[in-house]
């Protein structure tokens, strides 16, 4: 009995098909498809590699895939698969166990540079809001005038306008005699 690779190796030898243009025409590597004709599985990542390149080759090729990955299985030697969970117990009642993964660093963590850059930033935003408080509280220093020139306004018309001695009521009287008073047009 052929082996799987040999079984490829014929069939595209007979329709007269490079490996290079099967590699274009399935793009998979040329590399791969030699491993898939020497029965190189052990150069693969994964088991699940070979079982998918050996199926779109098979269906390139137009041979019937059932049978080479039922090839493959007794030619492949069985995968050791750790589990993600182990039970608990002896007694098997399924209560899930994680394995054991080891620590990784969250995404937060600070080394000490950073926590001082971030003290330091922290000291300084409070300094800042202080120092605004303070000038906001007393009146704003830095925003007064340096010279009596840049407050001098016009007295004249202030004082005009507020006499300096209370003006004493008068009644108001109204002249009902008067004319009605005629626009022209």
């Amino acid at each position: 009995m052929p082996t799987i690779g040999e079984t490829l190796r014929e069939a595209r030898k007979k329709k007269g098909i490079t490996e290079e243009a099967a590699s274009k025409a399935l793009k998979i590597k040329p590399q791969r498809l030699r491993d898939l004709e020497e029965d190189r599985y052990d150069t693969f990542a994964a088991p699940l590699y070979v079982r998918s390149f050996l199926k779109h080759y098979a269906k390139y090729l137009e041979l019937d895939s059932v049978p080479l990955l039922e090839q493959l299985e007794t030619a492949m030697p069985p995968q050791e698969r750790k589990p993600i969970f182990q039970t608990a117990d002896e007694n098997n009642t399924n209560t899930p166990v994680q394995r054991h993964v080891p620590h990784a660093t969250p995404v937060f963590a600070l080394t000490p540079t950073g926590r001082l850059l971030l003290v330091f930033t922290i000291l300084l935003i409070a300094f800042l809001a202080a120092c605004f408080w303070w000038f906001y509280k007393h009146e704003g220093l830095l925003l007064k005038p340096s010279s009596p020139s840049q407050t001098a306004r016009p007295r004249a018309s202030v004082e005009a306008a507020i006499p300096d001695e209370p003006v004493p009521e008068q009644p108001v009287t109204l002249n009902t005699n008067a004319a009605p008073l005629r626009l022209s047009p």
